[in-house]
């Protein structure tokens, strides 16, 4: 799908395939998709605003261990971002989708 996407066509798969592949709910992202990964972890973060009012997320979460890691992980990558430190995986949109549920 990402080679289509992106224009190669020597993959047999049509505009229609893809359209109702979308139709029935088809997961295109791998679950060891880096990015997979990362929205699955802003939703569960989503979640977590949700049910608490707020995404001052504490860094031990005996509820969800792993989310806890994760969002600290998001904070020390984005010091790292804001120090022009672009290697690690922090972006501008992520940036963005972390401000818009208010992550501090």
């Amino acid at each position: 799908y990402k080679n289509f996407k992106n224009g190669d066509s020597s993959y047999n798969l049509t505009e229609e395939q893809i359209q109702l592949l979308n139709k029935i709910g088809f997961e295109w992202k791998l679950e060891g998709d880096v990015e997979y990964r990362w929205d699955k972890s802003y939703e569960e973060l989503v979640s977590y605003v949700k049910d608490f009012g707020h995404a001052g997320f504490p860094q031990s979460f005996p509820q969800d261990p792993p989310l806890g890691n994760w969002v600290t992980t998001q904070r020390l990558n984005y010091k790292k971002f804001q120090n022009g430190d672009v290697s690690f995986r922090m972006t501008e949109s992520r940036i963005e989708r972390l401000n818009k549920i208010g992550f501090e």
